[in-house]
């Protein structure tokens, strides 16, 4: 696993990110202030297990403030919450498609935290669909 420090915009341009459903793609630190844009996000995994400990947020963990455009969530799974994406931060979302995630509770997108973090949905074309 590839460990990379961004403070600001992420723009792939197309790029697959594909955790082999192994562990969770991207999350994010206190403090960080982060711009995802134009990548899909497949086969993340937060899986409890000996090689990975982490139960929520199969491919994105977001623990601060993050803005998501363009990008897509396919088949992440997670033992816990959030099957795609597990968040205790302030998130908004672009354009974005979650598919065929899995969770125990709230297979595409688990939000979780004080009452003032909150999920702003821009547009008519952020989609939820065949997620468990």
């Amino acid at each position: 696993m590839k460990e990379v420090d961004a403070n600001g915009t992420i723009i792939q341009n197309g790029t697959v990110l594909d955790g082999l459903h192994n562990f969770t793609l991207l999350t994010t630190l206190q403090g960080v202030d982060i711009n995802v844009s134009d990548i899909t996000f497949i086969n993340g995994a937060a899986p409890g297990n000996d090689m990975n400990n982490a139960v929520n947020g199969g491919a994105v963990v977001n623990g601060h403030k993050m803005t998501v455009s363009r990008c897509n969530f396919y088949n992440n799974i997670a033992t816990s919450q959030g099957g795609a994406f597990s968040n205790t931060g302030e998130l908004v979302l672009h354009t974005v498609d979650f598919r065929h995630n899995k969770a125990k509770d709230a297979g595409a997108l688990a939000s979780t935290g004080a009452s003032n973090k909150r999920i702003k949905m821009h547009g008519k074309y952020v989609t939820f669909a065949h997620n468990e």
